[in-house]
């Protein structure tokens, strides 16, 4: 019998940790990213699987993005984490030696988190969740959930911090929104002052686009085999259009990845 974390615990090991995936460092707050499909989204994790007679006390529960949680799963000796309670382990000193100024930055800003903080960005990954349904559709795949379920969904665990964070500094004040948020950024915090399940449905729909065209253009990069290819992107996606995450992203790998590509034989 699998024992499960309650939303509760699952704040706790979240603001333990620092939001950060305990197997790469990745950052699980999804502000980070704005509307990109690049996020990742927390999925604790059993130390000791239940399958082998790991409990669901915090102690046995790690932070973990959702990839690296259902790719390890009932394997006990895959606990090699790089990140223990908020702060990088041997292995990783020893993988990787330097911390990216990136994750330390990270690390820092979110010893300001409390557990709220955990059903805030649990509402953005089911809006996001909203928005990701919308591009299944269009693409042709069957998908019973649409953007009025996630809307539903999203408006319940937001209602749960609204309630939870009442009288509590802002994630603002604490140093958890982006100092110079993005306009898609911007789109996701709007989500807070939404009421109304159409609204939030209405906004998800709104954010579409940013989405699409970002999955479009990452499967563009991923698909490139030359150098001549990878050339090819930058007159197929308009950058501007890109959330800026993700137009960062791709302008760094178009620079980077020809001189990569040549003269080597890549296997897609």
């Amino acid at each position: 019998m699998r024992l499960e974390f309650s939303d509760a615990q699952k704040a706790e090991i979240f603001v333990r940790d620092r939001g950060v995936c305990a197997f790469s460092g990745k950052s699980l707050w999804m502000l980070d990213y704005g509307v990109s499909p690049t996020y990742g989204i927390d999925w604790v994790d059993h130390i000791i699987p239940a399958a082998r007679g790991g409990d669901n006390s915090t102690e046995n529960g790690v932070c973990a993005s959702h990839f690296y949680n259902s790719k390890k799963r009932d394997n006990s000796n895959d606990n090699k984490f790089m990140f223990r309670n908020g702060r990088p382990t041997s292995y990783f000193f020893y993988f990787y030696e330097t911390l990216p100024l990136n994750i330390a930055d990270h690390l820092s800003r979110f010893s300001q988190a409390q557990p709220s903080d955990w059903y805030f960005n649990r509402a953005l990954f089911r809006f996001m969740l909203g928005v990701a349904s919308i591009r299944a559709r269009e693409t042709g795949k069957v998908n019973k959930r649409d953007e009025n379920y996630y809307a539903k969904s999203t408006l319940k665990i937001l209602n749960k911090w609204k309630y939870l964070a009442m009288g509590s500094k802002s994630i603002h004040l604490r140093g958890l929104a982006p100092e110079n948020c993005t306009d898609d950024q911007l789109a996701l915090l709007k989500i807070a002052q939404f009421n109304d399940q159409e609204q939030l449905a209405e906004h998800m729909r709104a954010c579409y686009p940013w989405f699409s065209t970002s999955c479009t253009a990452i499967n563009l990069l991923a698909h490139a085999n030359s150098p001549q290819e990878i050339n090819s992107i930058a007159a197929q996606i308009d950058l501007e259009k890109l959330p800026a995450r993700v137009a960062s992203m791709m302008q760094k790998n178009l620079e980077l990845l020809p001189a990569a590509y040549t003269n080597s034989e890549v296997v897609a």
